[in-house]
């Protein structure tokens, strides 16, 4: 296989970050408080704001006469890619154009949520499966 230097692959990222990503997501970190009832609410602070690329994302069959059941959930899922290195946890939300999207997959390969940032060989992006809020 092809070898490449982490110099060229820093490269790679960085002319990714600037050619395929032209919006920007705002990490919203969560953070839990006990709600004096014996559970917890969930809130969420900007944490920082990252270069992104957004998608419509969609797992059915491109046919007309296709079963639409799930139409309406697919069509609130996107794929989302951020720069490579970026600090991201599964319970975080983003904030794209205004709009906000929970992760529903760390990474378009299937990875768990533990392996949010890593796992491939040429990474140019991290890539994330949302749903809008």
């Amino acid at each position: 296989g092809v070898m490449l230097t982490s110099g060229q692959m820093a490269a790679l990222q960085r002319i990714h970050k600037q050619t395929a990503m032209p919006d920007q997501a705002i990490i919203l970190t969560r953070t839990l408080t006990t709600d004096g009832r014996g559970g917890q609410t969930a809130s969420y602070t900007e944490s920082q704001t990252v270069a992104c690329r957004i998608a419509f994302y969609s797992n059915r069959p491109a046919l007309p006469d296709a079963d639409v059941t799930g139409q309406v959930r697919a069509a609130e899922k996107y794929l989302v890619s951020l720069p490579v290195g970026t600090e991201i946890n599964a319970t975080d939300r983003l904030k794209i154009k205004g709009v906000t999207y929970e992760i529903l997959s760390p990474n378009d390969d299937g990875q768990s949520a533990d392996a949010l940032t890593g796992g491939r060989s040429f990474q140019t992006a991290l890539r994330l499966l949302v749903q809008r809020i």
